[in-house]
């Protein structure tokens, strides 16, 4: 199974111990980590490596006091990649399980889809919550653990008419959420009919010539793992510095929502092109900006 420091170009850890050895490497080849205090006996550290633009390993580490005693454990090691999109969202909340793994849950801004992420910058986060700082926005990424390129959709006089539905939903969700009444009961109605309308399509069509694009949510809260399909509107490609192998940056249209996917160019099936769909799974990962 592919992991996510595969994805970024380091295809020849296959096991726990590459992991632990690439993370003994990177602590002590990177300078004075950043570190946040929990509590009087825990503080967490990290220490991050640049491995291509906007890409890194990130090695977070957990110091214990216990009487005279410094214990030191590696906590995770993991792929790092910075979104270059900066994502518009509402009522952002901070799940945590345990003293190290905080997840965002939040709403894009526009098309009102629920996003949740593993949150990257935690020393910051937790810095800067501490001194007053609020959050604005996030910067998420998906990093695909497999994919493949497919056909677009061929759009019909009743697909136009259903994309511009989309946005009528996306108003009128916000109208519910403010409190109208009157828009509940259409939205149930409207909720109906295109559950109706898809089954009977599914009769005769596949499943990816009625849907162009989805975000959903594959796993429990804690695993943020999201089955993906999107437009792709823009392609870059990153090399790793160290290893030499390449991945693909996709910025995807989902629904009206913008959605940086970075994949490595060996775990990929099918030649990308603007215009064309990806279908993949993605780990969601990313950053809370935050400012005074």
């Amino acid at each position: 199974m592919k992991i996510p420091i595969n994805t970024i170009g380091f295809s020849s850890i296959k096991e726990q111990k590459d992991i632990e050895t690439l993370a003994e490497e990177i602590v002590l080849e990177e300078g004075t980590p950043q570190t946040t205090q929990l509590s009087e006996e825990l503080s967490i550290m990290e220490c991050v490596k640049k491995v291509a633009p906007y890409t890194y390993v990130i090695v977070r580490l957990s110091v214990e006091e216990i009487d005279d005693d410094e214990i030191v454990n590696i906590e995770d090691c993991d792929a790092f990649i910075e979104s270059t999109i900066t994502t518009e969202v509402q009522d952002i909340e901070i799940y945590t399980e345990g003293d190290f793994l905080y997840y965002g849950i939040c709403e894009e801004k526009y098309s009102k889809t629920e996003i949740i992420f593993y949150i990257h910058n935690l020393v910051d986060y937790i810095n800067k919550i501490n001194k007053g700082y609020s959050p604005i926005g996030v910067g998420v990424v998906g990093i695909a653990l497999e994919g493949t390129i497919i056909l677009p959709t061929v759009m019909t006089l009743e697909d136009i008419k259903n994309s511009c539905e989309i946005t009528t939903f996306s108003t009128a969700k916000e109208r519910f959420q403010m409190g109208d009444t009157f828009i509940r009961r259409q939205l149930s109605e409207d909720e109906f009919n295109m559950e109706k309308e898809i089954k009977r399509r599914l009769l005769t069509e596949d499943l990816l010539t009625i849907r162009n694009a989805y975000f959903i949510p594959l796993i429990g809260i804690e695993f943020s793992i999201y089955a993906v399909l999107g437009t792709i509107i823009e392609i870059n490609v990153r090399d790793n510095y160290e290893t030499a192998e390449q991945m693909y940056v996709f910025t995807l249209d989902i629904n009206e929502m913008l959605l940086e996917v970075v994949i490595n160019k060996n775990m990929i099936v099918g030649l990308p092109s603007i215009g064309m769909r990806f279908l993949g799974t993605c780990w969601l990962q990313g950053t809370i900006l935050l400012q005074k």
